[in-house]
């Protein structure tokens, strides 16, 4: 079975990471002597924005994982692997940690309401929160094998 790589269990590099100035020429050195390039682009609203050029396939990235880009290194990102079920429950514990729940999942009651949040606002965050928590307990439900010919 071929293992799974995903992109926050490798270390990376971020062109942000070495602050190039436009127009600057330099060459990253590493282990297997590649040039990696530094290309710009011009932004809406002005300015420039650096971006690394993959070395294998040319592909502007702004990370590179151990010299190449997300693409060339089959990285996944691991939320995109997930299943439907842990999807769910990690949308609802996200939304909960929002209103300052720390720990304990769905298991624990919702928090209670922040000394400066306004009341509907509050609320609104608990029912969210119910509608959440439904659909992540609802897909842990089994269903049912319907019996032929009844």
């Amino acid at each position: 079975m071929k293992m799974i790589s995903y992109v926050d269990d490798t270390p990376s590099i971020d062109i942000h990471d070495f602050r190039p100035v436009p127009g600057a020429r330099f060459v990253i050195k590493n282990p297997e002597q590649v040039r990696i390039g530094v290309t710009w682009t011009d932004c809406t609203l002005g300015g420039r924005r650096p971006w690394f050029r993959c070395p294998q396939c040319s592909h502007r990235c702004k990370k590179l994982y151990p010299f190449v880009c997300r693409s060339c290194s089959k990285l996944r990102y691991r939320c995109k692997s997930e299943s439907p079920r842990d999807r769910a429950i990690r949308k609802a514990i996200r939304h909960r940690e929002k209103f300052g729940q720390v720990d304990g999942g769905l298991l624990v009651p919702f928090p209670p309401k922040p000394r400066y949040m306004s009341e509907e606002k509050y609320q609104r965050g608990l029912d969210e929160s119910l509608r959440l928590d439904a659909i992540a307990i609802g897909l842990f439900e089994v269903p049912k094998k319907s019996r032929g010919g009844n």
